[in-house]
């Protein structure tokens, strides 16, 4: 059948079965044949049929080949990854979580926990077995009940590496007694976080542990108290197998094509003929050796010939296959008995096989759940197999630097998690010997999970054996740590498919990774390189190229062990530093802080939940956090700004912002750090210098003071209401710093008498105390208030009064001396302190009262009489010529308890009386 010389009118955008059978059929009716039958059932449509398939299955291969060769394009998770490496970026496998699990024993038991222990979640209703969140242990952990659970028993800052405990239940109080080894992990918490910590080394009453704390830690029993938990192991998440056969190495006549298979089988006879060939000096003079070798040779010349004619004409029966395999399989028994007359033994790999080996042969696990892959750790273990010999093979990323004995397989993962086993082809990475045994042992999981939180694993699945306390066996009091879900692109918009979606950021990724420093040079370089690990929060770096030296001085992550972060970057360190540097790193300094402050709550507030708020915050912000505080100038504007945003503080006041280590706090504005220090403030009661906070509640009030001074030349000055503002208000207060459960005026006035200074004769009393614009009795100081005096009035009066005093004498005349001898009485008797109005406690001085004393003046039968008649008050004004001296009459003179009354002028008229 002639299509014609004409060049036929092809489309070549045809890339389906419909469309090339479309396409044949127009061919055929354009070449002018004489066939013109359609029919399902022609012989010839078959053939076109047929034709058109072939040519549906090459455009998919080639289409898929060519997808697959582009980024932008490239659907397989595998095409995806070869590509990304070649721009330095490694596409994620994924990290099975980590954490620590406790485990709590009934009382008196103690016993050792195997590794591989199962722990986890309580089960559904209705889940199925395989779906359940399990992790396991990684090591044997000697278990004892009188570790369940240990006591601090002194507050541990952060930043120390001693911890002093003792054990919560009755029994011996030495900590080796409870079998407490160096190696132990302890597990610290709080009812925000923790940490885990290992034991270095063990005392009677405390221990050392191999890196300080990463956070402060309060003892006691309250609820911020901690809880030191020994019967810690490691675990990881997933499920270990047992070892399963998985295949088998190389492929069985039928499973490929004769040619492949015969071809195959050549080669392994030919490495035979080689050992033989190599062993030529020890058979050459013997005849039958080289009878052997003659046939053995002819055998394989003749197949391979066959061969050659069979695969141009692509016509091979199987029958003819199993009889050439045969006579190749005796040349390959001729070669071994020759190796054997020789005195050699036979390579294993050479060893009689039903089974050729294949190049780059690859082996698919198939399991419900995927395995899962952790850093470090070996969770996907390889065993082959050959004559009852096992031999361990080690994964690769790529076999092209493995050399043809290494024993080197690659895992692809697809989209799923899927694993294919991928082996060598004899050049780059040893050929999976045929009749092998793959024998495979993995952890399996959910590749696309995370982190958990605490107390998420708290059944023990299988391996634990009895001893557990029924009502909680087990738990991790932590979170688990470097979960990491499979990295797969991102889905194409519209593909249906979405997971293994063609990427549309693997580019922008590669172009991050390749801007990364390989070698870190300056110290940009390093930081950059640092900070991009996960543990690590901040680094500051200095580089010195002169000493060829690098100090690296780094913040941990929050929730990151300190010791695993230091031991980490170290290490990493070690491998990226360049070549005759030394790298060295430590942790960050602290510079600890006191703070204290005063608040006035708002009445619908408790003050005891809004401290416990304030002294979060106060540790919040200054404490571990994204932001860089490294080396950062702390101000006291960022106390105000912690304190104003807690909800229920109506007005506040920081009267306290310095170094703890000062022995005064005082309200500096701003704290200076070292460039390699962080300021802290961990508020320890029993540890005062890694920092304090103290919060007051204001108890605010009013107080109007009376001042009484003898004259008005005695007045007190200015720095009076100065003084009674610091004696009164604030922490130096003598309320606060005497603890008074209240201010009454009774206490105030007894504190007065300490305030006039020598040389000043003035005297403080209290008028009036007041809450507002409320006069009280009292103010009530409660536990952790502090008086703020918000008004102070003082009024002034003179303590001594100076008064003018009349007298009217009768007298009949006498002695001479009588007039002054009644002076020097009457003064004596009404003015000083000894006077009669101080003695009697009068409250004013009048005319009758002056009266009734002066009764008393003459005695019987003296022969006069002395009546008061004016009472007058004296007092000093100034005026623009100077002080003047003003007297006025008045009805009487006012008397405060305490004051001292001075007659300062005294007149007395005589009346004669008729004899």
């Amino acid at each position: 059948m002639s299509l014609g010389r004409r060049a036929p009118d092809v489309d070549y955008l045809t890339r389906d079965y419909e469309g090339f059978r479309q396409l044949l059929v127009s061919l055929v009716d354009r070449a002018g044949t004489r066939w013109t039958e359609r029919a399902t059932a022609d012989l010839g449509v078959m053939v076109l049929e047929m034709l058109a398939h072939q040519l549906d299955l090459l455009a998919y291969a080639g289409d898929r080949v060519a997808e697959e060769g582009f980024l932008g394009s490239a659907r397989r998770r595998e095409s995806l990854r070869r590509h990304a490496a070649l721009g330095d970026y490694r596409l994620d496998r994924g990290n099975a979580t980590r954490g620590y699990q406790h485990f709590r024993l009934q009382a008196g038991v103690a016993r050792t926990l195997p590794a591989g222990t199962q722990v986890g979640q309580e089960p559904a209703p209705g889940q199925p077995p395989e779906q359940r969140l399990v992790a396991e242990t990684l090591e044997d952990v000697a278990l004892d009940a009188r570790r369940n659970e240990l006591a601090l028993t002194r507050s541990a800052a952060a930043g120390s590496a001693v911890l002093r405990l003792a054990p919560a239940v009755e029994g011996p109080r030495d900590l080796r007694a409870i079998g407490l080894r160096p190696g132990m992990l302890l597990a610290i918490v709080d009812r925000e976080q923790g940490e885990i910590a290992t034991v270095a080394s063990v005392q009677a009453g405390a221990v050392e542990l191999r890196a300080p704390l990463g956070r402060t830690y309060l003892a006691g029993r309250g609820k911020d108290a901690a809880r030191v938990l020994g019967n810690i192991a490691p675990i990881r998440r997933g499920r270990t197998s047992g070892w399963e056969l998985v295949d088998r190495g190389g492929k069985a006549l039928g499973e490929v094509p004769p040619g492949v298979f015969l071809a195959r089988r050549i080669d392994q006879v030919r490495a035979l003929r080689d050992e033989v060939d190599a062993a030529r000096a020890r058979w050459l003079g013997d005849r039958a050796l080289a009878e052997r070798w003659e046939i053995a040779n002819a055998t394989v010349d003749c197949v391979a010939r066959e061969l050659r004619v069979a695969g141009a004409a692509s016509v091979m029966t199987l029958e003819r296959a199993k009889a050439l395999d045969e006579q190749l399989r005796s040349a390959a028994q001729l070669f071994r008995e020759m190796l054997q007359g020789s005195g050699r033994a036979v390579p294993g790999a050479l060893q009689p096989t039903r089974r050729v080996p294949m190049p780059r042969q690859e082996i698919a696990l198939q399991s419900e759940q995927p395995p899962l892959w952790a850093d470090g750790v070996e969770t996907l273990k390889v065993r082959v197999g050959v004559a009852g010999r096992w031999a361990p093979w080690t994964e690769v990323d790529d076999l092209l630097r493995s050399g043809p004995d290494d024993r080197h397989y690659v895992a692809e993962i697809d989209g799923d998690g899927q694993v294919t086993l991928r082996f060598g082809d004899g050049v780059n990475g040893a050929v999976l010997p045929g009749d092998s045994r793959v024998m495979v042992q993995r952890v399996t999981g959910d590749v696309f999970a995370g982190d958990v939180g605490a107390h998420a694993l708290r059944v023990v699945v299988v391996g634990g054996g009895d001893g557990f306390d029924p009502e909680e066996p087990t738990t991790n009091p932590l979170p688990t740590t470097g979960g990491r879900p499979l990295e797969v692109p991102r889905r194409e918009r519209g593909a249906s498919d979405g997971r293994a979606g063609a990427s549309d950021d693997i580019a922008q990724r590669m172009r991050r990774a390749l801007s990364v420093p390989v070698v870190p040079v300056t110290a940009a370089d390093y930081t950059a390189l640092l900070e991009a690990r996960p543990d690590i929060a901040e680094a500051a770096v200095s580089v010195s190229a002169a000493r060829r030296r690098v100090d690296v001085v780094l913040r941990p992550s929050p929730g990151h062990d300190p010791a695993r972060a230091l031991e980490g970057a170290r290490a990493f360190l070690r491998d990226a530093r360049l070549a005759g540097t030394d790298a060295w790193a430590r942790l960050a300094e602290p510079l600890y802080v006191a703070i204290a402050l005063i608040v006035e709550i708002h009445p619908e507030i408790s003050p005891a939940d809004l401290r416990s708020r304030l002294r979060r915050a106060l540790l919040s912000a200054f404490g571990d956090g994204d932001e860089r505080i490294l080396g950062r100038r702390r101000a006291r504007a960022e106390v105000y700004a912690a304190v104003e945003a807690v909800a229920g503080v109506v007005w506040s006041q920081v009267v306290g912002f310095s170094l703890a280590s000062q022995p005064e706090l005082t309200a500096q504005e701003e704290i200076v750090p070292g460039p390699y220090e962080v300021v802290r403030c961990l508020d320890l009661p029993d540890s005062p210098l890694a920092g304090r906070i103290t919060i007051w509640a204001a108890r605010r009030y009013r107080l109007q003071i009376e001042v009484a001074f003898p004259d008005p030349d005695d007045r007190p000055g200015a720095w009076l209401s100065g003084a009674l503002m610091a004696l009164l208000s604030g922490p130096d207060a003598a309320p606060a710093r005497e603890r008074w459960p209240e201010i009454t005026a009774a206490r105030l006035d007894a504190l007065f008498q300490r305030v006039p200074r020598a040389g000043e004769a003035f005297r403080l009393s209290t008028r009036r105390l007041m809450i507002g614009g409320r006069a009280v009795d009292r103010v009530p100081l409660a536990d952790g208030e502090l008086p703020i005096l918000d008004s102070l009035e003082l009024s002034e009066r003179v303590s001594m009064p100076h008064f003018g005093l009349q007298i009217e004498l009768v007298w009949g005349g006498g002695d001479e001396g009588l007039m002054e001898a009644l002076r020097a009485r009457i003064q004596g008797m009404l003015s000083g302190p000894g006077a009669v109005p101080v003695a009697e406690g009068w409250t004013e001085i009048t005319v009758p009262r002056v009266n009734g004393a002066l009764e008393g003046v003459p005695p019987p039968g003296a022969g006069y009489r002395l009546s008061a008649r004016m009472l007058t008050l004296v007092e000093r004004r100034a005026g623009r010529a100077g002080a003047r001296v003003v007297q006025r009459a008045v009805e009487r003179v006012p008397l405060r308890p305490g004051d001292v009354p001075v007659l300062e002028t005294l007149q007395i008229a005589v009346i004669a009386r008729s004899p």
